[in-house]
């Protein structure tokens, strides 16, 4: 009596060969457009938000002042700031200050990054690293950024590398935990089939590890982008010669608080400015993903 047959090659492979076939099928659907009314349809207000939230903003501070008589030193109206950035910006010393913010930022946000990413994906993969490093992540953040700030303007001088390490440290955390989640978020079935096909490590982590992580890595972007400009502005606090946060430093030991009001919007500015790009960047990125929820 014979017993029963074995499985041949194919039909052991058939779970994995209809797995693939889904894969292949998903990612060569043609995206769905999104369901969006264009600029022109879109009601008035919906148009207009921005513009009428600014304005409500604005008249509300000014009536603040108004109502309250506060003297020009302790809170200016916005027509007062307004005139004190035409008078401020033909010297060429805002520009400067904003130069060298900006520079900061994007020096020490590029290398906090860098350090995250791979920090983050050496925590993922390693159980034992997590352990070993954890600790240090956790304390690193139970003391504020100011605190230690003093120590690497000592240590680095106050020009432009500590500036660009204290912008790093304060990116590093958030980008280092939004890439080990991300990373650790991938569906273990597509990392299963991949293997079964053979591929290699370089070709898991750029089709599959990669692709599925870049939700969270964006928002560790978003978060890390806007704390490297809170970061160089620390720094300057602290010890410098230029920057935004040097010039509202300046201004408010001068009690010249429209000058402060205008560093003040310009680091808004600058704020907005990098976490708008970044979700730029996002939606170019992720516009599969995006496409796939309508």
């Amino acid at each position: 009596m014979s017993g029963p047959k074995a499985p041949s090659v194919r039909e052991s492979l058939e779970p994995a060969l209809a797995r693939a076939e889904m894969l292949r099928q998903e990612l060569s659907e043609p995206a769905a457009p999104e369901r969006q009314l264009p600029p022109q349809q879109r009601p008035l207000w919906e148009r207009l938000s921005l513009l009428i939230s600014l304005a409500a903003g604005l008249a509300i501070w000014w009536l603040v002042v108004v109502a309250t008589g506060l003297p020009k030193f302790v809170l200016p109206t916005p027509a007062e700031v307004l005139l004190r950035l035409i008078d401020y910006w033909p010297t060429g010393q805002l520009w400067v200050h904003f130069q060298a913010t900006v520079l900061e930022a994007l020096l020490g946000g590029a290398l906090g990054v860098l350090f995250g990413l791979v920090s983050g994906y050496t925590l993922a993969k390693s159980i034992p690293a997590e352990k070993l490093v954890a600790p240090y992540l956790v304390a690193s953040q139970s003391v504020p950024v100011i605190a230690f700030t003093p120590i690497l303007i000592l240590w680095f001088g106050p020009g432009l590398l500590s500036k660009i390490i204290i912008c790093a440290v304060i990116v590093f955390f958030p980008m280092t935990i939004s890439t080990m989640v991300g990373l650790r978020s991938v569906d273990p079935g597509l990392i299963e089939l991949m293997c079964t096909f053979r591929a290699h490590h370089w070709q898991i982590l750029r089709m599959v590890e990669v692709p599925a992580s870049l939700p969270n890595i964006f928002g560790g972007l978003k978060v890390g982008g806007t704390l490297s400009v809170l970061g160089a502005v620390v720094g300057e606090f602290v010890g410098a010669s230029r920057g935004l946060g040097f010039l509202v430093n300046y201004a408010a030991y001068q009690l010249d608080t429209p000058l402060m009001f205008v560093g003040l919007f310009s680091l808004v500015a600058l704020g907005v400015t990098v976490f708008s790009l970044i979700s730029l960047a996002e939606r170019r990125a992720l516009r599969w993903r995006l496409h796939g929820r309508h």
